[in-house]
């Protein structure tokens, strides 16, 4: 997924990790998507039986997959929204 400047015209495309990492474009705008996926009907019906860590995780998968790696996303899902059960 790509990403512009709120008050750029221009066509300048930032990545995921750019926008991330820095906050703000360099123009001062936002950074917002250039695009936004499509959500049917039945994407909602599936989405409305998940926890909310199920949901942030796939709606994060179908955003940002193609600018992270799947094990580093799960990772940090992991790392987030499952309580830690560690046995001393």
């Amino acid at each position: 997924m790509k990403y512009k400047s709120t008050r750029d015209n221009s066509s300048k495309e930032y990545t995921f990790e750019q926008a991330l990492f820095s906050g703000y474009a360099p123009d001062g705008g936002l950074f917002v998507p250039e695009s936004l996926p499509s959500i049917t009907t039945d994407d909602l019906v599936n989405w409305s039986t998940l926890s909310y860590p199920e949901l942030v995780y796939v709606v994060l998968v179908s955003s940002i997959l193609m600018c992270i790696q799947c094990t580093s996303l799960f990772l940090l899902y992991l790392l987030n929204f499952i309580p830690c059960r560690c046995i001393l």
